[in-house]
């Protein structure tokens, strides 16, 4: 694939997936070529421990330095992230999605379209939290993706398990930006989801028993701009995806981008005189990653004012066609 292709920020294993070979059993598969199943249980947790990314210097006088750290942990805690298959299968990729809730109380994750092509075929996914132990096996009640194919947005409503097990971890809906304009100099950008070269494997050994294989995905949150022209020929934001600024402050180039797709592109407005200011009431999600050109680094956002509206009637769709009742908590 040429450095000047437009690739979704998910690779399905079809296309080749990116996964690092060092976690791979044998290393990786040729294209086509199946994968080895794995040997032994899976576990499949999330270290959203990753030390938060310093923004670039573009908006480092936008957001104080005591207030970025509860910027990272805001939006890293709105994460979640899904993969393929059933318990104990080696995932063959990762990718994003954020939560928010119906009236009547289920889940409902926002996400891109493209991340759910084989879910809405059959089959299952996994879904994974905040600095999770393990993932919610079978996740899916229902999916509903955006009646314009241009728009690559998805819905996909969560059985009640796992909505008891990201309950914490939802998004009010009056998060959803009513607009979508940034402005340079009131605003600040974070972009975050879940790219698949920072995952991590290890293998726990146990007597007698074969190995426990431990798969553990991180999330990166990366303050960014808009590049010029902000938008592309589609309404998407272009989106910044090029370095991040060490503690020691070098620089060095993003990872490569994949896995983020459905993540979230967060806007910060700058703090009002005499206003409080806290990441819930200053930030707003006003699109969702979804592609990626590697050639000028550019991140493709879907904005929030081609599936706001839309997204918003799917939640109560949703509650009129998979009643809901709240599960009455287990006894201690």
């Amino acid at each position: 694939m040429s450095s000047s292709s437009v690739v979704p920020l998910l690779r399905t294993k079809g296309s080749g997936c990116c996964l690092p070979a060092a976690v791979r059993p044998g290393g990786r598969p040729r294209r086509g070529e199946a994968e080895a199943p794995p040997e032994g249980d899976v576990a499949i947790e999330c270290r959203c421990q990753t030390p938060a990314l310093s923004c670039t210097a573009v908006d480092a006088a936008r957001i104080e330095k005591e207030a970025k750290a509860a910027v990272y942990e805001f939006v890293a805690r709105s994460l979640l992230f899904f993969v393929p298959g059933r318990r104990n299968d080696m995932p063959p990729w990762v990718a994003t999605g954020t939560a928010f809730l119906t009236p009547a109380g289920r889940a409902v994750v926002l996400t891109a379209a493209h991340n759910v092509e084989e879910a809405i075929k059959g089959k299952p996914l996994r879904l994974g939290h905040y600095r999770s132990d393990d993932v919610v096996d079978d996740v899916v009640a229902r999916i509903d993706v955006h009646p314009d194919a241009v728009v690559d947005a998805a819905a996909v409503a969560l059985k009640p398990e796992a909505t008891d097990s990201i309950a914490e971890y939802t998004n009010d809906v009056s998060m959803i930006a009513a607009d979508d304009d940034v402005q340079h100099d009131q605003h600040a950008l974070v972009i975050a989801g879940f790219p698949s070269v920072l995952m991590q494997a290890a293998e726990q050994q146990r007597p007698g028993m074969l190995p426990l294989r431990k798969i553990g995905f991180m999330s990166l949150t990366h303050g960014t701009r808009l590049q010029d022209p902000p938008r592309d020929e589609h309404g998407r934001f272009r989106v910044e995806w090029a370095e991040y600024e060490l503690p020691d402050k070098t620089t060095i180039a993003m990872p490569e981008p994949h896995g983020i797709s459905g993540g979230a592109l967060w806007r910060f407005a700058r703090a009002k005189p005499g206003e409080l200011w806290t990441p819930p009431s200053a930030g707003s999600l006003i699109g969702v990653p979804v592609s990626f050109l590697r050639s000028t680094r550019t991140a493709f956002a879907e904005p929030a004012s081609k599936w706001r509206a839309w997204f918003l009637d799917v939640l109560n769709v949703i509650d009129r066609d998979l009643p809901w009742e709240p599960r009455a908590p287990m006894r201690q």
